[in-house]
Order: structure tokens, then sequence, then C-alpha cells
């Protein structure tokens, strides 16, 4: 869902463990946005994503900084998450009520 600009489908991942996931993804958005702008992209449409890759400038630098931004979301929730046991987390997995979402 990210890939074409619609953020909403981190929504189950960050109410699962908000410390963790609200600030990798916040780390990877700031990151990412930076590395656009020092390289000199400009997007053409007011949402992102790959779904506006035909009016963005820059496309290579565009991309990078994409790759970059998702790089850094991934490391910082790795960072910040906690390890759980297996039998924990099997347990966690088991009772998910999916319709909450």
């Amino acid at each position: 869902m990210g890939l074409v600009g619609i953020s909403e489908g981190a929504l189950p991942y960050a109410s699962q463990d908000p410390k963790a996931v609200i600030p990798a993804v916040v780390a990877g958005g700031v990151s990412g946005n930076i590395c656009a702008f020092l390289l000199g992209v400009i997007n053409h449409a007011p949402w992102g994503g790959l779904i506006v890759l035909p009016v963005v400038e820059k496309i290579p630098q565009y991309l990078l900084s994409l790759v970059l931004g998702v790089i850094v979301t991934a490391a910082v929730a790795n960072l910040l998450k906690k390890e759980l046991p297996e039998k924990e987390e099997k347990d966690r997995l088991m009772n998910l009520n999916f319709e909450e979402f």
C-alpha cells in the first residue's frame, strides 16, 4: 500500500507496537524526504509512492530516496522492537482478532 502512497496500511502494525513502529516510520520518512530534497527531486503530485513516477523529475534519485527511506525504517524498527520468546509470539499471533482492524 505504501508503494502507491497509502500509508494507512501501517496502522495495524503501529497499533500493535507503537513505541517501535511510529518512530521507525517517521525516521524513514524524514531520511527519504531529506535525501530527495538534497538530490533535487521534484514531485508534481500532492502524494507519493511509485504511482507518481510519471510526474516526478529525476526518477532515479527519487527511487534511491525511496529505497533509503525503506532501509532506515526497517533498521530503526529492528532496533526498537523487542524480541518475544517463540511461544509468546505464537500465542500472540494465534489470538489476533483481525476484525478490530
